[in-house]
């Protein structure tokens, strides 16, 4: 497995940053040699055949799971029963001392730690704070006008992953 940087989380690989050590942790094993699953269009590589075929979708744009409801369709069966819970207002994660409602536990968890004095992440530019590394590193981009995550389709270029994940999935299908 490649080094890992002990500062910012940095893969010293391919440069990429990310705001928590277990992720990078994560994200090295897609260096690996022991790789073998590789996707045909990119060449990226996978430790087990459900990455590559989770993978294959951001070329293909198939959406697999589709809400009975309403008949939006999802890239993930998670994301599905999170909009689910969303449509039939179902949220079981509550937060006691806000009185604020949550779909997912780990939202709860982050709301929470939103509201220690500790682990905070200031910003020097605007004094913004986040609770984790990522949010404020995400928050940066805003200031630098970096934009990291580029279309291996097109050359549009995002700030936001989640959002390059939206492009790739229209411009798979021929749309921008």
């Amino acid at each position: 497995m490649p080094p890992v940087s002990e500062s910012l989380s940095k893969c010293e690989t391919c440069n990429k940053v990310f705001a928590e050590r277990q992720t990078l942790i994560q994200h090295l094993k897609s260096h690996s040699a022991n790789n073998k699953f590789t996707c045909d269009l990119c060449d990226k590589s996978y430790t087990k055949r459900h990455g590559l075929l989770r993978h294959a979708r951001t070329h293909t744009g198939e959406r697999p799971f589709t809400c009975e409801k309403c008949t939006s369709t999802f890239v993930r069966r998670d994301v599905l029963a999170s909009h689910q819970r969303r449509a039939l207002g179902l949220n079981p994660f509550r937060s006691v001392k806000f009185v604020k409602k949550f779909l997912q536990k780990h939202s709860l968890i982050q709301h929470l730690k939103s509201h220690s004095p500790s682990n905070k992440y200031k910003c020097e530019s605007c004094d913004k704070t986040y609770t984790r590394k990522h949010g404020l590193m995400r928050h940066l981009r805003s200031h630098t006008g970096e934009e990291p995550f580029s279309c291996e389709t097109c050359p549009s270029t995002f700030t936001r992953k989640d959002v390059l994940l939206r492009h790739q999935r229209r411009c798979a299908l021929g749309g921008k």
